[in-house]
């Protein structure tokens, strides 16, 4: 009798646990926010599909190797989603690689500056070339929008700094400052200020009303430059790996942070200024402290160098572009990989987020631009509700009854 109930038992569980197999759950995706005119059908009639992992018992996530068994027992089963991204079709227009993506600061159009010496502003809600900017006689290796949105700035290969009035798209400015290649361009957060920096080993600093300039002095060529967006520091990253602070206001060298072993390509800060991004050749992402210069933490890249860091708005996730053809998405706190996008077939040499941070631009050495709509970069960790306790009813004492009393026998 006993071996038959334990059969039974057995049988019962087996049904129980097949009955939560891995399943697959389609997800809905706001096409709506992203490209509204694309060749790809696909994108618009097929929902995608984020597979649902069941993960059982005594087996905990670690995202960066895949799933991995542990004798934790935190919880039965796991659902984890897969993040979500459609890929737009790719903006062709250049006839080289493309080197700089920058949207403008509403997150309508979005310009692309390219080794064959054109800019090339385009529409986000249609992924349509709005217009192209006559060109340059070098490379445009960097692009910047100024906070309010009335200018555009690039640096290039000539030599030369560029300032375009957005509004009527001709050219504000040109300044010659630089005796070399200008790698990278930055407006001050008040937008009264744009710093170039050169492989001639100075950053100079702007001052767009008046024109006149100032430098910040270097021994070895400058390849990247970001503002603190407090408007109280800028960052500066060299050939050897070397990143200096400077005291905006003053101009004074405030210090050296070392960590990197090859030109730091590119330097972002988040959006508060509490953390400093820089990617380097020497394939690796360092994540700085934005007030003390700190190291909070050392990030693997890809492959090849790290060419572009892009913080989120929100600063949760960074997006890293680099000598490969993929654009890695990583959790900033824990530096897991939330996931990889393909679909360059070239390295990729800039990464940009949209304002509202729905939308990643990238520019690849296949000459194109691509637009990624993101749906979902994280699924939202679970709310485990404890089962509420059934409220215990204390039944209420038995009435106590009194005998009657007998009646006095005279």
């Amino acid at each position: 009798m006993q071996k038959n109930l334990f059969a039974l038992v057995l049988f019962i569980a087996s049904l129980v646990f097949a009955s939560n197999a891995v399943c697959v759950e389609q997800a809905t995706i706001d096409i709506s926010a992203g490209l509204s005119n694309t060749n790809e059908s696909s994108l618009i009639s097929a929902p995608i599909k984020a597979p649902e992992v069941i993960v059982p018992a005594q087996t905990t996530i670690d995202i960066s190797a895949g799933l991995s068994g542990t004798n934790e027992t935190s919880a039965l089963y796991l659902p984890i989603r897969a993040p979500e991204v459609i890929v737009s079709t790719p903006l062709i227009g250049h006839t080289n690689y493309v080197r700089s993506v920058a949207f403008s600061p509403d997150g309508k159009t979005l310009a692309s500056g390219s080794w064959d010496g054109y800019i090339i502003i385009w529409d986000i809600a249609t992924g349509s070339k709005l217009r192209t900017l006559p060109r340059n006689y070098g490379t445009v290796w960097s692009l910047a929008f100024s906070p309010d949105g009335a200018m555009l700035a690039a640096g290039s290969e000539d030599k030369k700094t560029t300032i375009w009035d957005v509004a009527t798209w001709s050219v504000r400015k040109i300044y010659t400052d630089h005796w070399a290649a200008v790698w990278s361009v930055a407006f001050s957060p008040d937008g009264s200020e744009l710093a170039s920096a050169s492989s001639d080993g100075t950053v100079k600093l702007l001052n767009v009303a008046t024109g006149r300039t100032r430098s910040l002095y270097h021994n070895i060529p400058v390849w990247s430059a970001a503002f603190n967006p407090d408007g109280k520091t800028i960052a500066t990253g060299c050939e050897n790996g070397s990143i200096h602070l400077w005291d905006f206001a003053t101009g004074k060298w405030i210090k050296e942070l070392k960590g990197h072993f090859g030109s730091v390509l590119s330097l972002d800060y988040s959006f508060d200024g509490k953390l400093l991004a820089s990617g380097s050749y020497d394939n690796t992402v360092i994540i700085w402290d934005g007030a003390t210069g700190g190291k909070i933490r050392k990030l693997p890249g890809n492959s090849g160098e790290v060419r572009s860091v892009a913080f989120s708005p929100d600063a949760s996730t960074i997006a890293l572009g680099s000598g490969g053809d993929t654009i890695v998405i990583r959790d900033v706190v824990t530096g897991h990989t939330i996931n990889t996008l393909s679909g360059h077939s070239d390295n990729v040499n800039s990464v940009a987020f949209s304002p509202d941070g729905r939308t990643i631009a990238s520019g690849g050495g296949d000459n194109n631009v691509r637009l990624w709509v993101v749906a979902r970069l994280v699924e939202p960790e679970p709310v485990i509700v404890e089962p509420k306790a059934e409220a215990v009813v204390t039944p209420a004492p038995p009435p106590v009854l009194e005998e009657p009393k007998a009646e006095a026998v005279i």
